[in-house]
């Protein structure tokens, strides 16, 4: 299972440490921590969290929830969650309007933490998919070039990025006038770091890094600071221009790179890179003509690399038809293919058993003795799955139960399963997936989650799964028909203990009111919690938007969902 990326924004270091100590050890990665400041704005955005943990204690300042709000994390595909001292069902019904998808207690056991913020992430995923959200972006990358100095190169740069910023616009401006940049001055921006601090930094080039050595404008837009100096311009090579620009284009919609007046090898790297090219002269004939002469050298260097690269092209052919001149005139070459062609027609390669050929074990070329391993051969007709499973489901599991098995290397084709046995032994260490023998037809294959902890073994049915492959496990723990369920998080919790829904009930104007449904609960299942008893039935309208409270009157567009059969 891939880990999931937390990120902590809290300003209480007691907090910090045991959101962490919940955390530790786990399928979680913390990425970063953070403050409530505007600088920490671009970090967190830049280190690209799946969830992002809220650590404050009450009362809550309301500019806290105003930071997440702005944040606007639903929007980047990241789940939002608020850990705090005292959960109230006021405090939860006011997060949610601000898109905060949880509310935890701060003491809250270590493991039921860790479970609900996977349990979150996994609910957010399903929401973004529906949305079809992504956290990449198809950017345009826009450079501007001057064929001489005082013709307003930087200042319509600048003024592009900021009036594409104004309108929504995710952007970047990419000072890449190494030596005489001004773009932090136009900008009124004192930038700590460069791009000559980005190019020296030992973690290399980064959508992560470059957002940590830049700084935003009050427009939105994030400025990467040319040198401070003429003479730090030597330490930035062509390499470090192609890798900035290529590391951004994904994470943002418009790259503006201003460039010198120059054909330096590192401006000519960021022109290779560009999607436009705005050559700004002044309405002069000498301006005219240098532009002039910096189109045809343009031209010229194309057609420079463009005859460089044929004559590679030509001189690797070259090579290929002296090699294949040499091995047709070589008798020495001749003789030892000759044998070769000998032994292969004497060779009688056999296999224990029917199965895909995984690997093949020799080359073109290469000479076996009796009895080597020529290839190896899995017998796909009797596979079985080791899957890692959490402790609060381990005595769940019998040997006998039914499973459904997916890969994502078969487009999530299902394929039916039934579980052999089950390992109720801790086991610390991971559990590498291995070939069973040829003889008896079974084969093993690992789950997509790592095979340590507590794990159960699914035969599975045929299929075109290979030894090592990962692959998930749904395990049919009950079979129950009929059954009325809501979505596990619609489910409250009444001062006396009981539980409840929030179901609409339609006024004679059109409009709706809504009231409290007293429910019993049972199994909770793919997100959804069954309804043993209670006020509500198949059919009723349910209240899908936390913000809103028993006795309020709305329209119906808060109507997304009914109770319905597991």
């Amino acid at each position: 299972m891939e880990s999931i990326k937390v990120v902590i924004i809290s300003e209480d270091t007691s907090i910090r440490v045991n959101l962490k100590k919940k955390l530790a050890d786990r399928d979680i990665q913390i990425v970063g921590y953070a403050d409530f400041k505007d600088e920490s704005r671009l970090k967190i955005d830049g280190l690209f969290p799946d969830v992002v943990i809220v650590g404050v204690k009450v009362p809550i300042d309301p500019e806290v929830f105003s930071f997440v709000e702005s944040m606007k994390f639903q929007s980047k595909g990241c789940a939002a969650v608020v850990a705090t001292d005292d959960v109230t069902v006021d405090l939860v019904n006011y997060a949610a309007r601000f898109g905060i998808r949880q509310v935890l207690p701060l003491d809250m056991k270590d493991n039921e933490f860790y479970s609900r913020v996977v349990q979150v992430n996994e609910y957010e995923k399903v929401i973004q998919a529906q949305l079809n959200i992504q956290k990449r972006v198809r950017s345009k990358v826009i450079a501007f070039f001057g064929c001489k100095g005082g013709t307003g190169k930087s200042v319509m740069a600048t003024n592009l990025a900021v009036a594409l910023s104004k309108r929504g616009s995710n952007v970047i401006l990419l000072d890449m006038d190494l030596r005489f940049g001004d773009q932090n001055i136009l900008l009124d921006l004192e930038p700590k770091d460069t791009i000559v601090e980005l190019a020296q930094d030992p973690e290399g080039i980064s959508i992560e890094r470059v957002n940590s050595f830049s700084i935003m404008h009050s427009s939105g837009v994030v400025l990467l600071a040319a040198p401070k100096s003429p003479e730090y311009a030597e330490y930035i090579k062509p390499e470090h221009v192609t890798k900035v620009i290529r590391s951004v284009r994904p994470y943002y919609e418009y790259v503006i790179v201003d460039l010198g007046t120059n054909f330096s090898d590192e401006t000519i790297a960021a022109l290779q890179e560009c999607d436009e090219i705005m050559i700004v002269n002044n309405p002069d004939i000498l301006s005219l003509k240098a532009a002039k002469s910096a189109v045809d050298e343009a031209y010229s260097n194309y057609d420079s690399v463009d005859a460089s690269t044929r004559q590679s092209v030509e001189s690797a052919q070259n090579t290929i038809d002296m090699e294949k001149y040499s091995q047709e005139t070589d008798t020495s070459s001749k003789t030892q293919l000759e044998s070769l062609r000998k032994q292969l027609q004497e060779c009688t390669i056999t296999c224990q058993a029917d199965g895909i050929v995984t690997a093949v074990n020799v080359s073109a070329g290469s000479v076996n003795t009796p009895g080597a391993t020529i290839v190896t051969v899995e017998n796909n007709h009797s596979m079985i799955m080791t899957a890692s499973v959490k402790e609060t489901d381990i005595l769940k599991l019998q040997e006998g139960m039914k499973a459904v098995v997916t890969a994502d290397a078969l487009d999530d084709q299902e394929i039916p399963g039934e579980v052999i046995k089950v390992v109720r032994v801790y086991n610390g260490a991971s559990a590498a997936a291995s070939a069973g023998d040829s003889g008896n037809g079974n084969t093993q294959t690992e789950s997509a989650a790592s095979a340590s902890g507590y794990s159960v073994q699914i035969r599975l049915g045929e299929s075109a799964l290979l030894s090592g492959m990962s692959a998930k496990a749904k395990i049919t723990i009950t079979d129950k028909e009929n059954i009325l369920s809501v979505p596990y998080d619609l489910v409250q919790e009444n001062e006396d203990g009981s539980n409840y829904v929030l179901c609409a009930e339609e006024n004679k104007d059109g409009s709706y009111t809504a009231v409290k449904r007293t429910v019993v609960t049972g199994d909770e299942v793919n997100y959804y919690t069954e309804i043993k008893s209670g006020d509500i039935e198949e059919g009723d309208l349910l209240i899908m938007d936390f913000s809103v409270s028993e006795g309020d009157v709305f329209q119906g567009e808060l109507l997304d969902g009914k109770s319905d059969e597991m």
